[in-house]
């Protein structure tokens, strides 16, 4: 490879990178219409959601483009969450709630947490 051909593909990444998060958004958000038009539920909801925001990652994973931990991580607690409701599992009351509030109480102590490192 050239450094034209280096250069190009240094530009395309950007692309790439915004073209799958559009992509990622636009499914996320019809998922959501699609589940409030066919009154799927929650656990199927937060599954479809889960899935979505992996499989974004995973696509820009394999686009040899750096994954977002944090989209990892959400998508993961989605996907948790929704098998937790959907399926019959005796910590279902109680799981999902409080992985979110465990999740949002990081997300708003985070600023604190990396103004005191630096």
């Amino acid at each position: 490879m050239d450094d034209t051909q280096r250069g190009q593909a240094g530009r395309d990444a950007p692309d790439k990178a915004a073209l799958i998060e559009s992509v990622g958004w636009g499914l996320f958000f019809i998922w959501i219409g699609v589940a409030l038009l066919a009154d799927i539920g929650w656990g199927l909801a937060l599954l479809g959601m889960g899935v979505i925001s992996l499989g974004s990652q995973g696509v820009r994973r394999l686009s040899a483009l750096k994954v977002d931990g944090w989209s990892v991580i959400i998508g993961t607690c989605l996907l948790v969450t929704g098998l937790a409701i959907w399926l019959p599992l005796p910590t279902r009351s109680w799981f999902g709630p409080a992985f979110f509030f465990v999740i949002a109480a990081v997300t708003l102590a985070s600023p604190w947490m990396h103004r005191r490192k630096s």
